[in-house]
């Protein structure tokens, strides 16, 4: 019977290679959502990494009212959540000092909470208005873009308040109604001799004289919205909506004008005109 042979001391005392353990890689295919709550849900990041470029959107319309009855239902913000898509509230809490031209006092603060779906976002805005022309309504980073000789009734601020653009939605937020008188001139309508095809026939519709359109006051209502995200994630949700948000703004502000305004108008019976609208993406709003 062969004796066991052992191995040798040496061999037993040979260090043996270490398991080497590796760590699978993760790569993050989405921003976090919440790096710009301050919460504990992930690693920060800078707002210069996380928030997203101004988007610009614009609207249209053309309206048979007068510019000042007009303009003067685009002043009365505290009104807006009652009709415009977006605004849950909307509260004046502060007044401008009366301006030179007419004495009136004009919104000068306001909050104004919008939201899409299930969140929001409520801004203390500055507003400025410019009597009969614009008003303008700013928030977060946002400033306003009027001359100062159009808004000596409003006191400006060298610079946003401070924490102003820390939004956990929106960090810019601008919205600039402009309205302006825009008479209308219909077509003139054909004589009778025009209709008949020879000189010197009356006019069926008046045989005293030659049918012709009348004038009409009108106002031409536009509407600018520049915003920026807190996040790109936010402005991804957002995608399906965004492009209608201007069209579907100065839609609901024509029918809150019709509710107000139908009636009789200047020189007799309101009547309805074709409107146009339009939604463009622009650049940076023109002073």
């Amino acid at each position: 019977m062969k004796a066991l042979r052992t191995a040798p001391a040496r061999a037993l005392l040979r260090p043996t290679p270490a398991l080497r353990l590796t760590r699978p890689q993760t790569r993050a295919f989405l921003p976090n959502p919440f790096s710009v709550l301050g919460g504990g849900g992930g690693s920060s990041s800078s707002s210069s990494s996380s928030t997203t470029s101004p988007q610009h959107l614009s609207a249209t319309r053309t309206l048979p009212y007068p510019s000042s009855a007009i303009y003067n239902i685009i002043a009365d913000v505290s009104s807006y959540h009652t009709f415009l898509p977006y605004c849950q509230r909307s509260e004046v809490t502060a007044w401008s000092r009366p301006d030179a031209a007419t004495g009136k006092r004009w919104p000068a603060e306001a909050t104004l909470a919008v939201g899409w779906g299930g969140i929001s976002e409520a801004f203390a805005s500055r507003v400025y208005c410019v009597p009969g022309e614009i008003v303008e309504a700013v928030g977060g980073s946002s400033r306003t873009r009027l001359r100062p000789e159009q808004i000596a009734h409003h006191d400006v601020p060298a610079e946003p308040a401070a924490g102003g653009g820390q939004g956990e939605i929106l960090t810019h937020l601008l919205t600039r109604w402009t309205v302006s008188p825009f008479p209308y001139q219909p077509p003139a309508a054909p004589t009778g001799a025009e209709q008949l095809g020879g000189a010197g026939r009356e006019n069926p519709i008046d045989p005293q004289k030659p049918a012709s359109g009348q004038p009409r006051e009108q106002t031409q209502v536009s509407l600018v919205v520049e915003f920026a995200f807190a996040n790109p994630l936010y402005g991804t949700m957002m995608t399906a909506v965004t492009p209608m948000v201007a069209n579907l703004m100065i839609e609901a502000f024509e029918q809150r004008v019709e509710k107000l305004l139908d009636g009789p108008g200047l020189g007799g019976t309101k009547q309805k005109v074709p409107t146009e609208g339009v939604l463009n993406y622009s650049g940076p709003l023109k002073r």
